[in-house]
């Protein structure tokens, strides 16, 4: 099983990958920014979700 981590903090992704590979967690990729997990996905924007009648953007800022 893979894991994306996508943030565009260097910090946080550091900090993420040093818990996860700590835990045992060895497929990890990284993304800094919404753009780059949908190459590394190969996904587009049309094949995106919809959510509340609009579809979901690779440059949408959300924070979760």
């Amino acid at each position: 099983m893979s894991i994306l981590i996508v943030d565009d903090s260097p910090d946080t992704r550091n900090f993420l990958k040093s818990i996860l590979t700590s835990s045992g967690f060895k497929d990890l990729l990284f993304a800094e920014s919404a753009d780059d997990a949908f190459k590394i996905l190969g996904v587009t924007d049309s094949e995106l979700p919809i959510a509340e009648n609009k579809a979901i953007k690779a440059n949408a800022d959300i924070d979760l």
